[in-house]
């Protein structure tokens, strides 16, 4: 007889008399019991195949446990045989008191689980729904209120506390500040705190923190312009963070040299020995 058929054979066989055996105790305890525990016991053949079929899952239930252990025995000589047998005997007989509780024990699992999976669903969907609503407000030049911009950064300094690491609200609540606030130190600020947030378990700088730096450049430019050009110390900064950018996205070295916003910025002595490609 073939290996897997004969294995077949011995755990439903010995599965399917656990389950008889354990009908049987059944029948045991209900006789002479007129308590409600005789009402446990039915004699009815549905009731007895019922508990063969359970046993059956029981002893295949024990047999894939030992597969996934690497303990499975292939049932090539007598005592192995022997052991695959016993062992089915108890799996079916534990299998009709122990298969309900695992089953509702992993229901209760999975419906946890599709709990989870739909409140992060909808969670996701509101984050999309927040960041979509803000980009639309920010194209409709001349058409925002002191109220609903207000409304906007209370909701996207909500997500940031919670998610931090967020870079769409990061960014939308940057502009906000820079282009609504006429506060380019605001928007810095926001973009600070998402790359500390970014970076602050170890991580390495990604090209999210290398648009940051980016934009933080240029907010500290448009400081360095407000002031007429007399406070050095934003230009300063703006080639810190240039820095910053190329050093995590070379190729943005390109992007810095045909960025008009950069032109005066590429013509600065400090920029260009700190970038010396620049002469280039």
């Amino acid at each position: 007889m073939h290996d897997l058929a004969r294995v077949a054979i011995l755990v439903s066989g010995g599965g399917g008399l656990g389950g008889l055996l354990y009908w049987t105790s059944l029948y045991l305890a209900s006789v002479g019991s007129p308590d409600e525990k005789s009402k446990v016991f039915l004699p009815t053949r549905i009731f007895c195949f019922a508990h063969l079929f359970t046993g059956m899952g029981g002893a295949w239930a024990v047999l894939l446990a030992t597969l996934w252990g690497k303990r499975a025995s292939t049932a090539a000589t007598l005592d192995e045989e022997l052991q695959l047998i016993a062992c089915s005997i108890v799996a079916g007989y534990a299998g009709n008191r122990l298969l309900p509780l695992v089953a509702d024990q992993l229901t209760k699992q999975l419906l946890k689980d599709a709990e989870r999976n739909t409140a992060k669903n909808a969670r996701l969907a509101a984050r999309s729904e927040l960041t979509s609503e803000v980009y639309t407000y920010l194209d409709l030049s001349g058409s925002q209120s002191d109220h609903q911009t207000a409304k906007y950064q209370g909701r996207l300094k909500g997500e940031l506390k919670k998610h931090p690491e967020n870079r769409k609200a990061a960014i939308l609540l940057a502009r906000i500040y820079a282009e609504l606030q006429k506060s380019p130190q605001g928007a810095i600020d926001v973009l600070q705190a998402f790359i500390t947030a970014k970076t602050s378990t170890g991580k390495k700088a990604d090209a999210d923190v290398a648009d940051s730096y980016w934009n933080i450049a240029n907010y500290y430019e448009e400081l360095f312009r407000q002031s007429g050009g007399s406070k050095r110390e934003y230009r300063d900064a703006a080639i810190d963070a240039v820095e910053q950018s190329i050093r995590i996205i070379p190729g943005y070295l390109q992007n810095l040299k045909a960025d008009d916003d950069f032109s005066d910025f590429r013509n600065d002595p400090a920029a260009k020995k700190k970038l010396p490609a620049l002469e280039g």
